[in-house]
């Protein structure tokens, strides 16, 4: 038989999809794998759901927190469960392709490397209905790189940052007790991935050019959760841990988090002003938090974009 896969996915408020994200997986190709269904006390009923799921299917066991822990926590102790020599995650709004598992586990053993990494499928269904898809237009169907020639790339192209676009190896994860922090509510992923890299046995890396994952993007107030709870300083801490597995100077990095820290700021700013969600004053209140010298501007700015870009399309649809 072959080597089992453990798939972990956290749930939380997933009564609509989470049965769509299990029945994708059991479709797949793959024989051996288990998937760990770990509920976080939802306010809905995700975990009668996920307890059906398990009924229905033998490899699937579902777990429930004590209490609203997070996401981090959840995933923490689905890897205290899993028993797989390799390692995967799935979001429970997501769904993934048939041979989503089939195609990592091939590649990872045909290569001998301790790290694959997909293209995916982005499915927005909050702002404007599109679909697009993020991978490596330049590949034909694989390549083998140092993760120091493309690491900076991928961030960019926010192919690093996301767990479900990758298989890990489970003995580098446990020997190394590479866990996530629960202590952060935003950039958890990046880190736990940058720990896993830091400790790879080489550094050698796939690219897959196959989008394998669909991420459903249907939550409308997913952004502004992220921007409302947004350390940044956490958000720099990642970028410094990638800029010093690349071995920059130290010079370098301190003046390229300069730079980062202020589009974040911008970004953020930017996703605050244009949730339809919250009231002018909420805006104006996240916006003193997210900056309290500069949050005037931040305001006075993001007003005249927004301005500019309904008008913009009033003209486009003339």
């Amino acid at each position: 038989m072959r080597d089992k896969v453990s798939i972990i996915i956290p749930v939380y408020n997933s009564e609509d999809s989470i049965n769509r994200c299990v029945n994708s997986m059991e479709e797949n190709t793959y024989e051996n794998y288990e998937i760990i269904l770990i509920e976080d006390c939802s306010s809905d009923r995700s975990f009668e759901t996920c307890k059906k799921l398990e009924r229905k299917y033998d490899n699937i066991v579902c777990i429930q927190n004590s209490m609203n822990r997070g996401v981090s926590y959840t995933r923490n102790q689905g890897l205290k469960k899993a028993s797989g020599k390799y390692l995967m995650f799935v979001d429970s709004d997501d769904w993934v392709e048939k041979d989503y598992v089939e195609t990592f586990v091939n590649t990872i053993i045909k290569e001998q490397t301790n790290l694959v990494i997909s293209g995916y499928v982005n499915h927005d269904e909050v702002q404007n209905g599109r679909t697009d898809i993020f991978g490596f237009p330049d590949i034909d169907t694989s390549r083998k790189i140092d993760y120091k020639e493309c690491l900076e790339k991928l961030y960019e192209d926010r192919l690093i940052q996301i767990l479900w676009n990758k298989i890990f190896l489970m003995d580098i994860v446990k020997e190394n007790e590479i866990y996530f922090d629960e202590t952060i509510s935003i950039g958890e992923d990046f880190r736990f991935v940058l720990k896993y890299i830091e400790k790879m046995k080489q550094p050698e890396i796939i690219l897959l050019n196959r989008p394998l994952y669909h991420y459903m993007r249907d939550n409308p107030n997913s952004l502004m959760s992220a921007a409302k709870l947004a350390n940044i300083d956490e958000i720099l801490v990642n970028l410094r841990m990638m800029k010093e597995l690349l071995g920059e100077k130290k010079e370098d990095i301190e003046a390229e988090l300069i730079q980062e820290r202020e589009q974040q700021v911008q970004l953020y700013a930017y996703f605050i002003y244009r949730n339809s969600v919250y009231t002018k004053q909420e805006k104006k209140e996240l916006l003193q938090q997210l900056d309290p010298k500069r949050w005037k501007e931040l305001y006075r700015r993001n007003r005249e974009l927004v301005m500019k870009e309904k008008i913009s399309g009033i003209v486009r649809r003339r």
